[in-house]
């Protein structure tokens, strides 16, 4: 099975997952959802219908199997659309309009108004779930979505091809823009961490990586509470594991990024290597770190004194 499975499939049902793929699904394909009605107008028409919608929700209910994480924009629901759209022209063949005939002219001109108002409607509808579905997309107006991670992996890049290595709970944006050879910590793309259920200071040693960065909860002003609940959960016991491992090993924080204490982006540097002082100098004075799912300005907390 594919790596992602294995962390996002191991924990029975997901039911947050469901109702969230059956949500997208209703939002991805209400225009045809409405004309799907009419294909319960016979009995004939209706084996039709059943027949085309158990497909749709057969794949949408399949969710419930998995974790909705990284689901930005409902994009696991994409592949339902063209479905929906080679379904519903058999659905309304056959209709018969021929009761149009016997309306008068006022009558007439009353249906064809609220026809253009119901595909107004539907356009309005379409263009708006475009613009809410975007993955913390603020304003319709900027297609652009301001994210530190994007700005920090423009920085790295710098340094590409250099054989460095970032161990990160954040591997889209930061090894893309970098290069950097990465370590998915969570484990989606990596094939040891899936199977083994999680990171470990062995699996770390090996690679020795010269960035540890971290997406968690807490901060100096904050602090982490080690206890034994806490720990037990999988993202939380990760994240304190990347910490502790960077705080035994003489790592430098270099910064915490957050428009809050409550929700931050720790940056660990290794200090033994030839580029460590000048990164952990750009890191520690980076100004243009906004914070991807509020878009404010972060504040590093790397220098706040804990209670």
């Amino acid at each position: 099975m594919p790596n992602p499975f294995y962390k996002k499939g191991d924990s029975g049902l997901h039911w947050d997952s469901f109702d969230n793929s059956l949500m997208n699904t209703l939002r991805l394909c209400l225009p045809f959802a409405i004309i799907a009605l009419l294909g319960f107008r016979s009995r004939e028409a209706t084996k039709q219908t059943l027949a085309y919608l158990i497909p749709i929700l057969g794949f949408a209910s399949a969710f419930i199997l998995i974790s909705d994480e990284m689901n930005y924009g409902a994009r696991f629901q994409y592949a339902l659309v063209p479905i929906a759209l080679m379904s519903w022209t058999p659905l309304v063949r056959g209709l018969n309009f021929s009761w149009l005939n016997q309306l008068s002219g006022r009558e007439r001109n009353a249906y064809f108004i609220a026809l253009i108002g119901l595909c107004g409607s539907l356009v309005y509808y379409s263009w708006f779930q475009n613009c809410s579905l975007a993955s913390y997309q603020r304003s319709c107006d900027r297609p652009y979505e301001d994210d530190g991670r994007y700005d920090m992996g423009k920085l790295l890049a710098e340094y590409r091809g250099k054989g460095y290595v970032i161990a990160t709970t954040e591997a889209g944006l930061l090894p893309y823009y970098s290069g950097w050879t990465a370590i998915d910590t969570w484990g989606l793309n990596d094939q040891f961490i899936a199977h083994n259920g999680g990171i470990t200071v062995e699996y770390l040693d090996q690679y020795k990586p010269h960035i540890i960065m971290f997406h968690d909860y807490y901060s100096p002003l904050v602090p982490p509470k080690l206890t034994e609940a806490n720990l037990a959960q999988r993202w939380f016991g990760m994240t304190i594991l990347l910490k502790d491992y960077a705080e035994a090993n003489g790592y430098v924080l270099a910064a915490i990024f957050g428009d809050s204490p409550y929700d931050t982006h720790y940056y660990y540097v290794r200090a033994d290597f030839e580029d460590s002082e000048r990164l952990i100098e750009q890191i520690s004075s980076m100004k243009r770190y906004f914070y991807p799912t509020t878009g404010k300005k972060s504040i590093n907390y790397a220098g706040f004194p804990e209670p």
